[in-house]
């Protein structure tokens, strides 16, 4: 969600259908000066996202932007995925259990 793509052909086309058992692949041709940031891809079959999703059909996508335009404190960069699967089980990082080694005063971008 939020890349400022085409939405077409084999790139972020709601419309493309994947039958099960198959496999589709997908393009995504990112602007150059596409805003940095962490976005997120899933299915958008209509009736069935949400059935997906909460099986673990989704996944991040990080556009990296200009460290030199970042503050200092942003470099110190952690992964965190926060998701609810099977409607009751909260993952992080695609765990039941995740443990992020952070320094204390120190200041993280999560992503």
């Amino acid at each position: 969600h939020g890349l400022h793509i085409s939405g077409m052909g084999s790139s972020d086309n709601v419309l493309r259908h994947v039958s099960p058992g198959h496999c589709l692949d997908y393009s995504w041709d990112i602007p150059e000066d596409h805003p940095g940031g962490t976005y997120w891809y899933h299915p958008h079959g209509h009736g069935t996202s949400d059935y997906q999703v909460g099986r673990g059909a989704y996944g991040l996508l990080l556009v990296e932007d200009d460290k030199e335009d970042a503050p200092a404190w942003a470099r110190n960069e952690l992964w965190l995925q926060i998701s609810v699967v099977f409607r009751r089980v909260v993952l992080a990082n695609g765990k039941t259990y995740e443990a992020l080694n952070v320094e204390p005063r120190k200041w993280y971008r999560l992503r």
